[in-house]
C-alpha cells in the first residue's frame, strides 16, 4: 500500500506547493529565532500554535490535491461501481496523512539544523500535529470525496477562524476542553497527566469520523 502511496506522490507535483509553504512558515519562525535569541522558545512556541491553527488548511489542500488527481485516473470510477469502498478511502486517508508526515518531518528538520530547539518542543510538536491534528483528517476528506476539491480547500479556509477564536483567545478558554478538534492548538494547556487521555479522545473521535465517512462513500452515488 505504501509504494502505491509514494507512486501517487510522485505524479502529483502540485504537493510541493504544500511543502514549499510549509518549508516558508518554518524558515520565518527560524529567522526569528536567530534575530531574537533572548526569545527563541517563545518564537517557536507562537509558531508551533499558529501552525496547529493553519493545519486543517494545509491538509485541505493536499486532500484536494489528491482528489483532482483522482478525477484524472480511470479508476476511480471503477471504485465508485464496487460495492464497498472502504479499503480505497482507508488508503486515500492514510495517504493524506502520510504526505502530511513528511511535511512534519521536513517542518521538524529546519529547526533540528538551524536551532538548538529542545527534545521536548518536538515532542510537542509531532504530538499536537501528527497526532492531536489528526482528527481534522476524516472531515476533509469527506467534503474533497463527498462533494470535490474545492468543497474541502473551502471548508480548510472556514477553519482558520475557528481554529483561531477558540485556540489562541481568551474567548475559548473555558470551552477548549470540550472541542477535541483545538486540542493541538492548546498543547502547552495540556496538562502532562491529562495528555494521555485527550489522544485517546481524538482516537476515538477520528475512528467515529473515519467509520462515519466510510459508511457516506459507500452510499454515495458518485453524483
Amino acid at each position: 500500500m505504501f509504494k502505491v502511496i509514494f507512486l501517487k506522490i510522485k505524479h502529483q507535483p502540485f504537493l510541493l506547493g504544500v511543502l514549499t509553504l510549509v518549508i516558508g512558515y518554518g524558515l520565518l519562525i527560524v529567522w526569528k529565532m536567530r534575530s531574537s535569541p533572548d526569545n527563541s522558545d517563545i518564537w517557536f512556541k507562537n509558531g508551533l500554535v499558529y501552525l496547529n491553527c493553519l493545519t486543517p488548511f494545509l491538509i485541505s489542500l493536499i486532500i484536494a490535491i489528491q482528489r483532482k488527481f483522482e478525477d484524472q485516473r480511470p479508476n476511480f470510477y471503477s471504485v465508485l461501481s464496487s460495492p464497498s469502498r472502504t479499503k480505497w478511502l482507508l488508503a486515500f486517508s492514510l495517504g493524506a496523512y502520510t504526505i502530511w508526515l513528511m511535511n512534519l518531518l521536513t517542518f521538524s528538520l529546519l529547526f533540528w539544523i538551524f536551532t538548538k530547539v529542545s527534545f521536548s518542543e518536538y515532542v510537542n510538536l509531532w504530538v499536537s500535529e501528527a497526532f492531536l491534528g489528526m482528527i481534522w483528517v476524516p472531515i476533509i476528506e469527506y467534503f474533497g470525496i463527498i462533494h470535490s476539491y474545492l468543497a474541502s480547500i473551502v471548508v480548510g479556509v472556514m477553519t482558520i477562524p475557528f481554529t483561531i477564536y477558540y485556540g489562541t483567545t481568551q474567548l475559548g478558554i473555558d470551552l477548549w476542553k470540550m472541542i477535541p478538534w483545538v486540542y493541538s492548538i492548546k498543547i502547552y494547556l495540556i496538562p502532562k497527566s491529562q495528555l494521555i487521555w485527550m489522544i485517546l479522545v481524538i482516537l476515538i473521535c477520528t475512528l467515529l469520523e473515519q467509520l462515519l465517512v466510510n459508511w457516506c462513500f459507500n452510499n454515495w452515488t458518485g453524483r
